[in-house]
C-alpha cells in the first residue's frame, strides 16, 4: 500500500509539471435551415406521424447562427433516418476522402416527441467528428443535435413536411494543471513521510 502510494505521489508530480497537451475540440454552434423534408410510412407521404424522414439542410450563415468555430465554414447535406432507431447522422457523404462535413454518433436519445399531425421534437446527444475539408483538424467532439420537424396543411397539399437543426458542441471537462499541482503537493510529502518513518522502523529491528 506504502509502495503504490509513493509511486502515485511522484507520478502526479511529473505531471504537474508537464504541459498537458491539449486536444482540439470544435467549439460553437450552428443552425441549419432545410431546403426539402420529405416523410414515408403508413400515413402516407410527407406526414410527421411516419417513422422515415429524408431532409436537405443547409448550414446558415447569417448572423447568430453560428458561434466559435463554425463561423464562416458551410455546408449542404441530406440526412435520411429513422425516429425509431436514431444511431447516428452523417452530415454529407463520409466516403468522401476528407469528407465534406463530418459526422454525429448517438449516444443518447434525450428527447423524440410526436405531437400527432403537427410536430416532431428530437434532441440527442453524441460525438460529432467534424471532416478536415470543411473545418480543418479537430478532434471528435461532445455536442447535443436538436431538430424539430413541422407539418403544415396547405390547400391542395395538404401534407408539407418543414425542418430547422441545432448543433451545439463543447470541449470535455479536464482537470486543470493547478489540481493536478495540487495532487503531487499533496501526495508527495505524505509518500515521503511514510518513506522515512518505513526506514526509522527497520533500522530499529
Amino acid at each position: 500500500m506504502k509502495r503504490t502510494l509513493l509511486i502515485l505521489a511522484f507520478m502526479a508530480a511529473a505531471l504537474g509539471l508537464e504541459s498537458p497537451a491539449r486536444a482540439a475540440f470544435i467549439v460553437g454552434t450552428q443552425g441549419y435551415s432545410y431546403t426539402s423534408a420529405t416523410s414515408s410510412g403508413a400515413f402516407g407521404a410527407n406526414d410527421i406521424d411516419n417513422n422515415l424522414f429524408t431532409i436537405n439542410f443547409v448550414a446558415n450563415i447569417t448572423p447568430g447562427s453560428q458561434t466559435g468555430d463554425y463561423i464562416g465554414t458551410t455546408g449542404s447535406f441530406t440526412d435520411s433516418f429513422d425516429v425509431t432507431s436514431l444511431v447516428g447522422f452523417e452530415f454529407g457523404n463520409p466516403s468522401i476522402p476528407g469528407g465534406p462535413y463530418g459526422t454525429f454518433t448517438v449516444s443518447a436519445v434525450n428527447v423524440n416527441t410526436l405531437t400527432p399531425n403537427v410536430a416532431r421534437v428530437i434532441n440527442l446527444s453524441g460525438i460529432f467528428t467534424p471532416f478536415p475539408l470543411g473545418f480543418g483538424v479537430f478532434s471528435p467532439t461532445p455536442g447535443i443535435l436538436s431538430i424539430t420537424i413541422n407539418q403544415a396543411s396547405i390547400p391542395g397539399n395538404p401534407n408539407t413536411l418543414s425542418a430547422s437543426a441545432t448543433l451545439s458542441t463543447f470541449a470535455p471537462a479536464v482537470p486543470e494543471p493547478a489540481s493536478i499541482i495540487l495532487l503531487g503537493t499533496f501526495l508527495a510529502p505524505a509518500a515521503a513521510g511514510l518513506w522515512v518513518r518505513r526506514r526509522r522502523t527497520s533500522r530499529t529491528k
